[in-house]
């Protein structure tokens, strides 16, 4: 009797479907996205407290909140290089060790510098997380459609952290400030288990460490970050602007040699094809759009509408609210969308919804209408349908060898176009010398950022499958990248 021959295909996507062990392994990765956005919301709420009890300007407070975005942003690249080195099951362990470790600093610390010190490591282990947790992902579920899935919970899950920071930081720190971090002690310890228990082994590249590619990549993000950040202060009175001109000019300089010294090394940390692939660059091109928007109109938002309407901390809260349950429905639904879809259509959709949002908003700011800005900023927060489906696409596009560094890259970019978005917020506020006219300029500003992020998505997903495993191989997947430039 002849046996008919299997599918390739769909043999390789059932005998890769997800195992309970995988999706336990998923909330933990989706918690430890969770509590990274916490702590990056968490202390806002929390520096009146902290000044009064451990003293500083202005300037060592909002240190307290650059030193860990910074230090995220800048580490991430090199924790994946190392991640695919070592394994990310490995590194993601550490990351959450450290985390804790660093989380039980800030608590104990008694002086400003000791606690930006403790927030600058705890910025240095959510870097160990984040590109492991992504490549963690990738390995547990192999099948496109079920990917898809997975990352929408992930980010959905992993949104609810952000959003609940600033009312659960104001509850806990008129109790004491030291909560705060406190509970993300036994929060990492408990994820990092359940994470290491279950996760599975990724592919580990024995490979010389690019020590020179780590440092120059390093100290250039640091110092371009660095420079956004204290032009945004500038304005303020609380900045130097010969120094933060320094500091760009530097940082584009050293991350200009990173580029050039990358394409020298036997083995490098940004592998050149990676970024030479056009649905890659284009899907983290997308990313920075993505955060450009997203913590630029937080930041508007946050400031322009207590001053505009004379709102109580309570009822801007109230204010921004929706938009953080719509960002929150919007990642999970993005995830089913894209492995039912393909990734285009949740990304175009949500940059579109996302800009139309922002304009509504600009708009009823310019006219002093509370609820247009209400309406708008609700609204803008479907462009979450796109973070999930972007991820996914850089995701698909990375070899299997290079998924920690690709993660890597994505959220690099990610977190620096965020640091870019608030710099730009702050100084169109300042600039614009009234909130109204301020959020408008954001507002639209966005509006350019969203439909820009449209035309970034396109591109990245052109040819992309909907469904269906990885090649098995690098060279593969190298081949497919080539074929798209």
């Amino acid at each position: 009797m002849r046996v008919p021959a299997k599918d390739p295909l769909t043999s390789q996507t059932e005998t890769s479907r997800p195992t309970l062990a995988a999706w336990v392994c998923l909330v933990g990765l989706a918690m430890a996205f969770g509590v990274i956005n916490f702590d990056a919301s968490v202390v806002n709420t929390a520096l009146v407290t902290i000044r009064r009890d451990l003293g500083g300007g202005i300037s060592a407070s909002q240190w307290v909140l650059d030193g860990y975005t910074l230090f995220f942003a800048a580490g991430m690249l090199t924790a994946a290089s190392v991640g695919d080195r070592i394994g990310h099951r490995r590194m993601c362990g550490a990351g959450f060790a450290l985390f804790a470790l660093a989380s039980a600093g800030c608590a104990l610390a008694d002086s400003m510098s000791l606690l930006i010190g403790a927030r600058v490591v705890q910025g240095i282990a959510a870097a160990m997380l984040l590109p492991s947790s992504l490549a963690l992902i990738a390995a547990l579920f192999p099948d496109m459609r079920e990917r898809a899935k997975a990352l929408g919970v992930w980010g959905g899950i992993a949104g609810i952290g952000f959003t609940v920071g600033p009312v659960l930081g104001g509850w806990l720190a008129q109790i004491s400030w030291q909560l705060i971090f406190w509970v993300n002690v036994p929060l990492a310890a408990v994820f990092g288990v359940m994470v290491v228990l279950t996760a599975k082994p990724t592919v580990v590249r024995q490979h010389d460490f690019d020590l020179v590619g780590a440092l120059l990549a390093a100290v250039g993000l640091v110092a371009l970050t660095g420079g956004i950040i204290e032009l945004g202060r500038v304005q303020e009175a609380a900045g130097d602007t010969v120094w933060a001109a320094l500091l760009i000019v530097v940082g584009l300089a050293v991350l200009a040699a990173f580029l050039r010294v990358e394409h020298t090394r036997a083995e490098p940390m940004l592998p050149p094809h990676l970024i030479g692939s056009r649905p890659f660059r284009n899907a983290v091109i997308t990313g920075a759009w993505f955060n450009f928007s997203m913590y630029g109109g937080l930041l508007a938002v946050s400031l322009a509408v207590p001053e505009q309407f004379g709102l109580t901390p309570l009822q801007t809260g109230l204010v921004i609210a929706p938009m953080m349950g719509v960002t929150i429905v919007g990642t999970v639904v993005s995830g089913f969308l894209a492995s039912r879809f393909g990734p285009r259509g949740p990304m175009t959709s949500g940059f579109i919804c996302g800009a139309t949002g922002y304009a509504v908003m600009a708009i009823s700011a310019a006219e002093h209408w509370l609820p247009g800005i209400v309406i708008g900023w609700a609204l803008s927060g479907l462009v979450s349908l796109a973070m999930p489906a972007m991820t996914g696409v850089a995701m698909q596009t990375a070899p299997h060898e290079y998924v920690g560094v690709a993660s890597g890259v994505l959220n690099t970019f990610r977190q620096t176009g965020g640091a870019l978005g608030v710099a730009v917020a702050g100084l169109a506020i300042a600039v614009a010398g009234s909130p109204a006219t301020g959020l408008a300029i954001v507002g639209a500003l966005a509006v350019v950022s969203g439909l820009s992020a449209v035309v970034t998505t396109r591109r990245a997903t052109a040819n992309l499958r909907v469904s269906g495993t990885e090649p098995a191989s690098g060279a593969e997947q190298a081949d497919h990248a080539a074929q798209r430039r």
